[in-house]
């Protein structure tokens, strides 16, 4: 999907965020067989901030819904 901005996507499945993907444009967290996906996040500067909880408790057909919208809005 082609976006005005370049996007920084993450994923771990690590359930503790190994790897700090929440600090990301969009992030998704592995826990257990449920996914959560976090939004906003920003990694550097002095506006650097952990993204926001946007879904949690997800199957894992439901993220790739989710994220087609999420990527979208950002």
């Amino acid at each position: 999907m082609e976006v005005p901005v370049t996007l920084k996507p993450s994923y771990s499945g690590c359930p503790v965020g190994c790897g700090e993907p929440v600090v990301n444009d969009s992030a998704v967290l592995k826990r257990g067989e449920r996914f959560d996906i976090f939004i906003g996040g920003k990694a550097k500067g002095l506006k650097a901030e952990l993204g926001q909880l946007f879904k949690s408790n997800l199957q894992a057909f439901e993220v790739y819904e989710v994220m087609e919208w999420v990527d979208w809005i950002l």
